[in-house]
């Protein structure tokens, strides 16, 4: 009897078993399903994040180079304005601007201004091609004999420190640029001073 009982208890142990084994294996490969589903979801999401960010940085990429762009378009727009500008500036210059026909070295006694063919007068805008540079000329002055080239490259046009080097003498006209300087009297062509590099810098129109 005691047996018989102790088998049956064996019998319903395994089934029992067996049972819950046969349960619990859905719930495993369930479980194990959802991982793998959420594992791929993960995946996909994250695959979803780097293209967006990748999307988002090239845009912005975009947005800095056509800002360059726009930036350097109008720098170009600007610098052809000023170029146009300073053109049509010289060009107006040049049609409202007239040289002597000869430029002249004159003293006091000459008028100054454009000379002509009919007019001659001593230039007044006469400028040297060798230093670049503004001939200044002072009435009634001559040059002192101690006067040289270092002393007119360091102190031309200030007249403060040029007067020492200043004589008086009624009608002379006293010229000078940074390289060269001549004491003149008598009115007489540029050209007859060989060692003169002074051409006439232009009149404007009146």
């Amino acid at each position: 009897m005691a047996d018989d009982i102790d088998d049956l208890l064996d019998e319903v142990d395994q089934k029992f078993i067996q049972r819950k084994s046969t349960k619990a294996q859905p719930v495993n490969e369930n479980a194990s399903g959802n991982r793998k589903r959420f594992n791929k979801n993960r995946s996909v999401t994250s695959k979803s994040s780097r293209l967006h960010d990748d999307d988002e940085l090239s845009k912005m990429i975009e947005d800095i180079c056509s800002v360059e762009d726009e930036s350097d378009s109008e720098k170009r727009r600007e610098v052809k304005k000023l170029t146009e500008k300073k053109y049509v500036t010289k060009q107006q210059s040049l049609e409202c601007s007239k040289r002597c026909y000869q430029a002249f070295l004159g003293g006091t006694r000459s008028f100054t201004g454009l000379a002509t063919i009919s007019s001659q007068r001593a230039c007044n805008q006469l400028r040297c091609t060798a230093c670049d540079f503004r001939v200044s000329y002072y009435d009634d002055y001559e040059w002192h004999q101690r006067s040289n080239y270092i002393f007119f490259r360091n102190n031309m046009p200030d007249f403060e420190k040029i007067r020492v080097n200043l004589i008086r003498k009624i009608g002379t006209r006293a010229y000078a640029c940074q390289c060269s300087w001549r004491s003149i009297t008598d009115l007489a062509p540029v050209d007859n001073h060989t060692d003169l590099k002074w051409v006439c810098g232009r009149h404007l129109k009146l």
